[in-house]
């Protein structure tokens, strides 16, 4: 029990002191304002009939979280954004979405034409991209990429790992192509992690920081012809959530997932968009404890406005988090 509640308070950011005070005994007098008052008709309201008022002013006036901006653009305005596999497909489209709130956009690919290509593209729409070719399945070119993102910006405040390789294939087809898995688990396991692990002594070093891994929505089903994408995905899945639980109260950590198969490159446009918004979306901040790592998480009290008792004119809170890309609306 003991573990559990230490586990539940560290989620919450809440000193282990405050349950000293859960029930304080309470006490109040008054019996000097009420002889004060005697004689001129004014007599102390009871409490039930005015302490919603007071709760009600501190929600819309005083809460220090009410005015914060989360906003994608309150999130990222100005904070560094590397989405890699950001040169086509599900990672340019959020990359728009990210340059477009003002975050300083960085976006990685082993093609230039195509990393030309995007620049000139976000150019045209009144913004940039900072572009790197980089092949993130080669280990020594990924650590050639991390040198130059910690020279050249110290770091990031948000990575997005979209980079992938997609192989439909079925396994009788492949008896001979032993390669397959390898290419996959080489871009989307071991690339993913190099890049993270890369990055994650500058978050530590700075206390905040948030990655999110795209998974594939194959890994809770059972997709056929794709043993090698889904195998990687799934190790990916796993790695990730280890983490989390490693990692706790450290760092913002979440995973999304998509069609089986769907990498950048296979995705029609209109779905494309609808994930992108999805995935820049992530940028506000969601009130999941069970997820949300970052030293001293926000959090609200077990209230929020929108049930059944909210005052009129009230502001509209609720706290969620979506887990997988393809369910946000």
């Amino acid at each position: 029990m003991r573990r559990v509640r230490n586990a539940v308070l560290a989620d919450l950011g809440l000193p282990e002191d405050m349950l000293t005070f859960v029930n304080y005994p309470t006490r109040f007098d008054s019996r000097d304002m009420t002889a004060a008052l005697k004689g001129s008709g004014i007599e102390c309201p009871n409490l039930k009939d005015y302490a919603w008022r007071l709760w009600d002013y501190w929600e819309r006036h005083l809460d220090p979280d009410l005015h914060i901006d989360r906003s994608l653009k309150g999130t990222v305005g100005g904070k560094v954004v590397l989405v890699t596999g950001g040169s086509s497909g599900i990672g340019l489209a959020a990359a728009h979405k990210f340059a477009e709130a003002g975050a300083i956009t960085l976006i990685c690919g082993r093609d230039q034409d195509k990393l030309d290509e995007a620049c000139k593209e976000a150019k045209a729409k009144g913004y940039n991209f900072v572009a790197y070719p980089a092949d993130i399945a080669d280990m020594s070119d990924c650590d050639r990429f991390l040198k130059v993102l910690v020279e050249n910006h110290g770091g990031v405040d948000f990575l997005i790992n979209n980079a992938g390789r997609s192989i439909r294939r079925a396994i009788e087809a492949s008896y001979d192509r032993f390669h397959d898995y390898e290419r996959t688990m080489q871009l989307n396991y071991f690339g993913c992690l190099r890049v993270t692990m890369g990055l994650l002594p500058g978050m530590a070093a700075k206390r905040k920081g948030h990655v999110v891994n795209i998974s594939s929505i194959g890994v809770l089903t059972n997709a056929p012809r794709f043993s090698a994408y889904v195998a990687s995905k799934a190790a990916l899945d796993a790695w990730t959530l280890r983490f989390q639980r490693v990692c706790r109260c450290r760092y913002q950590f979440h995973h999304h997932q998509h069609a089986a198969g769907a990498h950048a490159h296979d995705c029609a446009d209109q779905p494309l968009q609808q994930r992108a918004d999805a995935l820049a979306r992530r940028g506000r901040r969601h009130d999941c404890p069970s997820l949300h790592l970052q030293a001293g998480a926000h959090c609200h009290p077990p209230w929020h406005y929108g049930s059944s008792d909210a005052r009129p004119g009230a502001p509209h809170r609720t706290d969620c988090h979506e887990h997988q890309l393809s369910h946000v609306p």
